[in-house]
Formats: C-alpha cells, sequence, structure tokens
C-alpha cells in the first residue's frame, strides 16, 4: 500500500466494501473501484488487498505513517528488558488499546528477530565458505611444492631416512603447527564476535603463545641435529603441516557448506506474546486514591496558606502586647454571620436571646468610655472584628 501526500499533508482513504469482492476507495480528489486480490492504482495511490472479511456497506479508514513516525510511535510503548541479570533471556512489552494489534506486533518484532540471526549466522558461514574456497588452492599448491622438494632432496641424498628421534621431534613439531592452524581458523571467527579484551579472545592468545613457545623448543632440539637431517625433517615438516592444513581446510568447507545449508541460529522464541485479560492502565482504584491524597494536600495548603496570609486581630492578647487596652469582648452572633454571607446583605440583630448575650459587653464599654471621657483630649473608639 502506498499513499502519497496531498498537498504536504497526509491524506486519508475511505473504502467501502461492496459486492462479491468489489469495493470503493474515495480520497479527496478522486473515487475509483477495486477488486480483491487485483492491484488498484490511481493518482499515486496503489493498494493490493489480498481478502476483506466484512458485510457489504462497511467503511474502513486507510492512512500511512511514514517510517520515522511509526519508529516514533513504536517507541514510546515498547519495551525490551533482561528478565534476569545475565540471563540471556529477553522480555518484549507493549502496550495499547488493541488486544490483538499489539499481539501482532510483538510476534511480528519476534519473528523478524529470529530470521535476522539465522540470516546474520547464514552470511557468516557464507564468507567463512568463501574465504576456505580461495585459500584450499593455494594451499595445495604449496603441499606439492613441499612434497616435490622432498622428494628432490631425498633423491639428491640416496633417500635419506630419519632416525627415531627425528621422527619424535617430527611428530611433535606437526602437532604444534596443526594446533596453530587451528587457532588461526578459531581466531577468524572469534575476531568477528569480540574484540580482543574479551576472555574468550584472551584464552586463544595466551593459548597461541605456548604453542609457539613449544615450537621454539623443538627448533632448538632439531638445530642440534646433524644438517642433513635437519633439512630432511624441516622439508617433511612443510610436507606434514602442508598435508595437515589441506585436511583441515577441506573438513571446515564440508562442515560450513551443511551449516549454511541448514542454519537455525542461536536464538529461540520461548513464548508467543500474549495480552493481559485485564486492562493494565488506566488504573482506577490508585488513581481515586492518589486523587484523593492529592485533594487532601491541597486543601491543607489552601487553608495554611490562607492562615499566614491572615494579619488581622484574632485575640484579645495580641492588642494588649502593644499596649493597648481591651474593655470588652462582644461574642459574634453565628445566626447573623450566616445570613450575612448567604444572602448578601446586612442584618439587624432582632432575637431577643442573641440581644441578650451582647447587651452587657456593650454596657461595659460605654461605661469605660464615659469614665475616661474627662481624661483624653480625643476620643478615638477602636472596634475589630
Amino acid at each position: 500500500m502506498h499513499i502519497p501526500q496531498l498537498n504536504g499533508q497526509d491524506q486519508q482513504l475511505t473504502l467501502t466494501v461492496g459486492e462479491n469482492g468489489h469495493y470503493t476507495l474515495e480520497g479527496e480528489e478522486f473515487t475509483v473501484n477495486g477488486m480483491v486480490g487485483q492491484r488498484l492504482e490511481k493518482d499515486g495511490v496503489a493498494l493490493t488487498i489480498a481478502d476483506i472479511k466484512a458485510k457489504p456497506g462497511t467503511q474502513f479508514v486507510l492512512s500511512q505513517r511514514t517510517e520515522l513516525e511509526a519508529i516514533n510511535a513504536l517507541q514510546e510503548t515498547f519495551t525490551v528488558s533482561e528478565r534476569s541479570k545475565e540471563s540471556g533471556m529477553l522480555e518484549l512489552t507493549m502496550t495499547g488499546d488493541d488486544p490483538q494489534l499489539i499481539t501482532r506486533i510483538l510476534n511480528s518484532i519476534a519473528n523478524n528477530y529470529l530470521q535476522q540471526n539465522i540470516a546474520r549466522q547464514a552470511a557468516q558461514d557464507s564468507q567463512s565458505l568463501e574465504f576456505l574456497q580461495r585459500q584450499l588452492p593455494e594451499v595445495r599448491s604449496e603441499l606439492d611444492q613441499a612434497e616435490e622438494k622432498l622428494n628432490v632432496y631425498r633423491q639428491q641424498r640416496d633417500s635419506v631416512d630419519l632416525n627415531l628421534e627425528a621422527k619424535a621431534v617430527l611428530e611433535q613439531i606437526v602437532n604444534v603447527d596443526n594446533q596453530l592452524n587451528e587457532l588461526t581458523f578459531r581466531e577468524a571467527e572469534i575476531s568477528q564476535l569480540y574484540k580482543k579484551d574479551h576472555p574468550t579472545y584472551r584464552a586463544l592468545l595466551e593459548k597461541r603463545q605456548t604453542l609457539e613457545q613449544e615450537r621454539k623448543r623443538l627448533n632448538k632440539r632439531v638445530s642440534a641435529m646433524p644438517s642433513t637431517q635437519q633439512e630432511v625433517l624441516r622439508l617433511s615438516r612443510d610436507v606434514e603441516a602442508g598435508r595437515a592444513v589441506y585436511l583441515q581446510l577441506l573438513n571446515r568447507q564440508q562442515e560450513l557448506s551443511i551449516s549454511k545449508s541448514s542454519a537455525i541460529g542461536n536464538v529461540r522464541i520461548i513464548d508467543p506474546a500474549v495480552t493481559q485479560p485485564q486492562p493494565v492502565k488506566p488504573k482506577k482504584a490508585l488513581n481515586v486514591v492518589l486523587g484523593f491524597i492529592l485533594g487532601l494536600f491541597i486543601s491543607v495548603g489552601a487553608v495554611l496558606a490562607r492562615a499566614m496570609l491572615r494579619r488581622g486581630v484574632e485575640a484579645p492578647e495580641q492588642l494588649e502586647e502593644h499596649g493597648i487596652s481591651v474593655y470588652a469582648t462582644i461574642p459574634m452572633s453565628e445566626w447573623l454571620d450566616k445570613r450575612t454571607r448567604l444572602r448578601k446583605k446586612i442584618y439587624f440583630l432582632i432575637s431577643s436571646a442573641i440581644v441578650l448575650k451582647i447587651s452587657p459587653s456593650w454596657r461595659w464599654i460605654t461605661r469605660r468610655i464615659l469614665l475616661w471621657k474627662p481624661y483624653v483630649r480625643y476620643e478615638p473608639v477602636c472596634i475589630s472584628l
């Protein structure tokens, strides 16, 4: 499917299912009929529908994302984690509102990863096989030359043979050379997987160093032999080593040919993707609890902030601390305060019970004012609510 942009914007197409495998595709600037199983091309739109399982008249909205949009959307909902440390087991998880869709996506990702792993293994075997096929003719040519040199030397020296000591040394040298050759092939494979500081690579290098030291020791024993024995041993060693290398290459070629044709990779899919029977989010109970706690904190904070911002007089002692005399306190009428706040009007006290509560305070205030009036120049009276 390919849906081009229209005026620089992504466009959506409407597909209406028809009778007997027919359908109608509608865009902003075109309408075209199509058939299931046949490729449809119109105004840059390319579409092939293999099958439709829907009743006639059913409509579908078709849209296409760019590769970057699809990657970004996948990264927001897709996660990969290791089940346990150094277990080599990966767990793929994905969230979404369509269980069937996310199941298909996860299974597709797992299968693609498996196929890529198999293809990578086959590619490695193919590269190694090509290398061996290039090396085999060269190794065979070197073996033929070594055998020819040995035969020529024996003919010149009247068929010189090696004594028992020389044969034993020759066997040891050939054995060491064979192991070094095997390490060379092994290193070519390991170098594609690990760096030189990896434990596997370091173990290979240490073994190579040990074998090279052993070969130096054997070469010293050879140098102590007569010159004729040395030359025969050297030529024989070249022949035996070349023959061993050639056989190793042939065996390795057969192994790689079999491995390439039956590559299975080193990855296994343990379980297919399954969806949870219940939605993982939103968690309604948790949201209710968090909302209650958040509302409680906001309410407490608002009350504390209001109390901190209020700078009024709350107790008579606050005035007395500043040298202001408090002669009386009048109790506040809850009835009057409530009616004033609800009706937004000013009411007078008409209840005799309420008036009786506040009358003594008013009489005390007036009495104190009359007593102090002859002694003050000004007559200020402060009433604080």
